[in-house]
């Protein structure tokens, strides 16, 4: 078993995952309650994996059992601990009781790792972020870090620490990466973050310290922003629009269209569980009646259309700025990424949810 399990994570390192799935299900055939391998398959379909819902669910299916086993394995270790504490009867001999105090001394040493109990509910906190139960999931990360020792468990105070950011609890994501820099002030990624959270904060002087740092600490992760102004990023996406089909565009008129740097923090929390800060784009309001949506199908020859502009004050379409600049990383992609998400909210304008979307591709 041992050497299946050891031979997974060198196939892993190499970027051979087929054969490394392949080497843990070996493993687990074997040995299904190893809690190491069903950490370490957890951990394939989880974070290494290319993301998918099934992928996650798999991994998720892992760190649970695992979870599982060692939490029964603590509680009978902690159990047995409790019974060798108890007061022995009087009249033991010396060796008796030299006996019991070496069993004690033994039984921590023998106990399922606690670390290894972290990981796993740190594995089930991010599969749970990346199935989009970000509630469940901060309960699953706080549980981590409790299982962590001291000056440990910094990655799931990370994670918690975004999932705070998700759930737009900026004040708590801001102590909480804080906390992170406090222990690996290196942490790109924990300084960049951190500044998207003053940014979402209107801390925008703050923000540009925090990204300017995660630049320095990992330059190829975070490249300069593409130098394009609110006015010129305007022009791209009329441009875009331009380009649309003529149904499409009957149906754009029926709504407002507006480009801004940041979605605002009331729209984001109008949902529950709010919508994560850093999306691209946004459509407010009812979906169009199939009337409306048959009338952009067919829309009436120029001299019977009706005098009065479609009221669309309750319907607006949004296109976050600085959002999609983050997206991408050159000119070209920042066109096929509002084409994109001009689509993907057409699609909700017309009714679709996010999973009729994904399936036509538009993410």
């Amino acid at each position: 078993m041992e050497a299946h399990h050891n031979r997974g994570l060198a196939l892993q390192e190499l970027g051979l995952l087929d054969q490394a799935q392949a080497a843990f299900t070996h493993a687990l055939a074997i040995d299904p309650s190893d809690p190491e391998t069903l950490a370490a398959a957890a951990e394939l379909f989880i974070n290494v994996l290319p993301p998918s819902d099934e992928n996650t669910a798999i991994g998720m299916e892992y760190a649970r059992r695992g979870k599982q086993l060692l939490q029964r394995s603590l509680a009978s270790a902690a159990s047995t601990s409790r019974a060798l504490a108890r007061p022995k009867p009087h009249g033991r001999s010396r060796e008796t009781h030299t006996a019991n105090l070496d069993s004690e001394r033994a039984a921590p040493a023998a106990r399922p790792s606690q670390a290894l109990l972290a990981r796993l509910l740190l594995l089930e906190g991010q599969g749970l972020k990346d199935l989009g139960q970000v509630k469940a999931a901060l309960g699953r990360l706080d549980e981590a870090i409790a299982n962590s020792q001291p000056g440990h468990g910094m990655q799931a105070r990370f994670e918690r620490a975004l999932t705070l950011f998700e759930l737009c609890r900026f004040a708590e994501a801001q102590t909480s990466f804080q906390q992170v820099l406090q222990h690996s002030p290196g942490d790109g990624w924990a300084h960049y973050n951190l500044g998207l959270v003053y940014e979402m904060q209107g801390k925008q002087a703050l923000a540009e310290q925090e990204f300017a740092k995660a630049q320095q600490l990992v330059p190829d992760a975070f490249p300069p922003l593409l130098a394009i102004g609110p006015a010129e990023f305007r022009a791209l996406v009329d441009k875009e629009v331009q380009a649309l089909s003529k149904e499409q565009q009957a149906e754009l008129r029926q709504v407002s269209l507006e480009t801004v740097d940041l979605p605002d923090v009331s729209d984001l929390v109008a949902d529950d569980p709010p919508l994560a800060p850093t999306i691209l784009g946004m459509f407010r309001g009812t979906p169009l009646p199939p009337q409306s949506i048959a009338v952009a199908k067919h829309p009436p020859a120029a001299h019977q259309r009706p005098e009065k502009p479609v009221d669309n004050d309750e319907r607006t379409i949004f296109l976050y700025r600085k959002n999609l600049l983050r997206a991408v990383l050159s000119p070209k992609e920042l066109t096929e990424q509002i084409r994109t998400t001009l689509l993907h909210e057409l699609g909700h304008l017309r009714g679709e949810d996010d999973a009729e979307l994904t399936a036509r591709g538009l993410q």
